[in-house]
């Protein structure tokens, strides 16, 4: 997860490398495992990535957000089977002590917990989704406070004292 410059609103960006899940994935992965839990018990890196996700992978609508971002190559042409592919290589891992990637899953935590999050997710996905729907939104918002201005008015909120 990092921060690019550059970037007005300061959005965090997550960027993993991409993996290609074919019909041999498992194996190799389960080997290339094996040996690092075995030679580099520390240094984990394999190991870690397929920890993290798992931890980014539950069904298959994440696997394909994660197609569609290009971070999967799925030639398996099921994305359920990906999700369980994953999630069982995820579940089989001896971690060590510490993680290379426990920062940005501690991140990654906490952007999805803040109640700003979820609230700012929640009006670009329902209310902002396209020019149309935001158009309408504001149009709603700006009728809104011109009801409850008038409103105040009329029942003489702002009167003088």
């Amino acid at each position: 997860m990092s921060f690019l410059a550059g970037h007005q609103n300061m959005k965090p960006v997550l960027e993993l490398h991409s993996l290609i899940v074919g019909d041999a994935t498992e194996c190799v992965i389960r080997n290339l495992m094996a040996f690092e839990q075995c030679h580099y018990p520390q240094e984990a890196l394999i190991c870690n990535y397929i920890v993290l996700l798992d931890h980014l992978i539950n069904t298959a609508e994440d696997v394909d957000l994660l197609v569609e971002k290009k971070v999967l190559v799925n030639w398996l042409g099921n994305n359920e089977a990906v999700a369980n592919l994953i999630n069982k290589l995820g579940h089989q891992i001896v971690e060590g002590n510490r993680s290379c990637y426990d920062e940005i899953s501690e991140k990654i935590r906490r952007h999805y917990s803040s109640c700003w999050s979820k609230l700012m997710a929640t009006l670009t996905h329902e209310y902002f989704r396209d020019f149309w729907r935001g158009t309408t939104t504001l149009f709603a918002i700006v009728v809104l406070f011109f009801t409850l201005w008038n409103f105040c008015f009329a029942s003489g909120c702002f009167s003088c004292i």
